[in-house]
């Protein structure tokens, strides 16, 4: 009863809301000011999904997410002349998930961090960009894009995420989480684009965010630490029953609690100078080839936490510095009239929480891990028997093959690294074919239908010889520049809720659609 009386005033009020952007949208252009030297653009977005399956609980039917985004984009022309361009970026974001108060079936505990924004500033990215010549300088909050892979990230690695909401099906832009940087990039004069960029954060740090417990796409611990001594109900010293107050047992810790927990402890706000971070990359074209090298030393995203004996078995947490070097690649073949794409990096110090089937019972342990990715992408006619279909576009077709190798074997050592288990029993666990790899494929493929291109229909599959996958069919309906509406489904395969990337969130199907009103 109490989602349906709030239902219906939240209902209204986003309607309200949503008829406000839709008159600035139905304009199909931004607002200017000042001789256009102020520029406003901006969306409003509303994701409302079901699930198929229970997830959590007995949640079939019922909401899995109600997501509504406002956001507008500013920028400020400080200073504008032949030589020299200073200008000011901003963007705020405000959402406001409305699934807790329009739908009795969905699990209250996380509502106060992800009904409104909680983690994650409103003032989404601040910076200001000064360029002047060959010279380009960004200081402030913001986000610095390396790399050329989709859904997966090697090279992209200097903004963590946030996977709290939607997983791996929200775009990268909108799960960056923004950091306070300083960037300069010159790029030489002559036709090879040669350039340098070099990137310093003086100690901005976010560890990459996750469901909250009871919430969708929510990682529960217990599946990392099905073992023996680490089953729901007898977790020892710190993690007793920290959460007695939930009804289901599933979200007993979640991943997310250790990163709550780990920032209890530190007292991890603002900047800190020690954990500065900083990188540079170079590139140029070589005849046909866009190549870059990269290198850079920061902070993993997620921390080890462990037990440590000589502390009396206190719980630890750490968040270990990396070093990661590679190189991205791109290349057109006239033969193929396919665009070649390769991403590599290789990751010092990968340090993990491991089990050991000795004394002490758990300890942190460290391996390298070398990665690539190779893709493709492909405008293609798709032949029927009288004609290709749709007569007027071509398939747009992507593919992705991704590698990881950990340059370890730890399974010799009686160790056993939570996250990457093949086996559903305890024991079994002892029996892992596959933790010191990971394969994955991926391929896209859509097009536009129909007359002025108002229809799109995508297939994007996602497969994992261990036996994990996805499928994720959607069909677009954008009859100009500023409406855009979605319909679709996010298919989850694997054999057991362990393994890799999907096993974790085999029932966490959803049917969903998307509406987007934008202006710029």
């Amino acid at each position: 009863m109490e989602a349906r009386k709030k239902g219906k005033f939240i209902v209204v009020l986003l309607c309200l809301i949503g008829s406000v952007f839709l008159l600035l949208a139905k304009s199909s252009a931004a607002l200017t000011l000042l001789d256009d030297r102020v520029r406003i653009t901006g969306y409003f977005e509303n994701t409302t999904g079901w699930h198929t399956q229970d997830a959590l609980a007995a949640d079939r039917g019922h909401l899995s997410i109600c997501r509504n985004v406002f956001q507008l984009d500013t920028t400020i022309k400080l200073l504008e002349n032949g030589q020299t361009n200073i200008i000011l970026h901003n963007i705020f974001r405000f959402f406001y998930e409305a699934s807790f108060a329009l739908d009795d079936g969905v699990n209250r505990f996380p509502r106060d961090k992800m009904q409104i924004e909680q983690g994650n500033d409103k003032l989404r990215e601040l910076y200001l960009t000064i360029q002047s010549g060959q010279w380009r300088f960004s200081l402030g909050k913001q986000q610095l894009v390396w790399g050329e892979s989709d859904l997966f990230r090697m090279a992209d690695i200097i903004n963590p995420l946030d996977l709290s909401y939607n997983y791996i099906w929200a775009p990268f832009k909108d799960t960056r989480i923004p950091l306070w940087m300083l960037v300069g990039n010159y790029t030489f004069p002559g036709d090879h684009n040669y350039s340098i960029e070099v990137v310093f954060n003086p100690g901005d740090y976010h560890s990459w965010r996750l469901a909250d417990a009871g919430g969708n796409w929510s990682l529960p611990a217990k599946r990392f630490f099905s073992m023996p001594g680490f089953l729901p109900g007898t977790f020892p010293g710190p993690l007793d029953n920290p959460f007695p107050y939930l009804s289901y047992e599933d979200t007993l810790p979640t991943v997310q609690w250790f990163l709550d927990e780990w920032r209890r402890q530190s007292h991890n706000h603002g900047l800190r100078i020690d954990d500065w971070c900083a990188g540079a990359r170079v590139k140029g074209n070589f005849g046909p080839w866009d190549l870059g090298l990269f290198y850079y030393y920061g902070i993993s995203g997620l921390p080890t936490f462990y037990f440590d004996m000589a502390k009396g078995g206190a719980l630890t947490f750490r968040f270990p510095r990396q070093q990661n070097i590679g190189m991205t690649a791109n290349v057109y073949d006239d033969f193929t009239q396919t665009v070649w794409r390769f991403e590599s990096a290789y990751t010092t110090n990968g340090s993990l929480a491991a089990f050991q089937w000795v004394f002490p019972p758990m300890k942190e342990v460290s391996r390298d891990v070398v990665a690539f990715m190779l893709g493709f992408d492909r405008p293609t006619w798709l032949p029927s028997k009288k004609h290709h279909w749709p007569r007027q576009n071509t398939w747009f077709l992507s593919g992705q093959w991704f590698q990881k190798w950990a340059l370890s074997d730890y399974r010799k050592k009686g160790v056993v690294i939570p996250g990457v288990l093949e086996k559903t029993t305890p024991v079994a666990a002892l029996d892992m074919t596959n933790d010191n790899s990971q394969t994955m494929f991926t391929f896209t493929a859509n097009t536009f239908v129909g007359q002025g291109n108002k229809y799109s229909p995508q297939f994007l599959f996602m497969y994992d010889p261990s036996g994990n996958g996805a499928f994720w069919p959607s069909f677009t309906y954008s009859p100009n520049n500023w409406f855009w509406l979605q319909i679709g489904y996010q298919m989850i395969l694997s054999h057991n809720t362990r393994d890799g990337y999907m096993g974790l969130f085999r029932d966490n199907d959803q049917a969903y659609l998307q509406l987007k009103l934008s202006f710029y």
